[in-house]
């Protein structure tokens, strides 16, 4: 699946860790989660939940909306 396909917390959560410079490993160290589901929920193959999405965002010390408004945001 592309990018297109990854749902709005995905893609939130693509766009914060690439700002922060993080790989996906970087992030699973962070945040507990596997590289693999990081990966899924990028790609649109699995969605994260709300919680899942605001634990990475407040854990690379964003907001949600910081981010939905960035030009190049979900």
């Amino acid at each position: 699946m592309t990018d297109n396909n990854a749902t709005k917390g995905g893609k939130l959560v693509k766009l914060a860790r690439t700002i922060r410079g993080y790989n996906r490993a970087d992030l699973a160290g962070l945040t507990g989660f596997s590289v693999k589901t990081l990966y899924n929920w990028e790609s649109g193959r699995a969605r994260p939940s709300y919680d899942d999405v605001d634990l990475i965002i407040k854990t690379l010390h964003f907001t949600v909306s910081e981010l939905e408004d960035l030009p190049h945001a979900a």
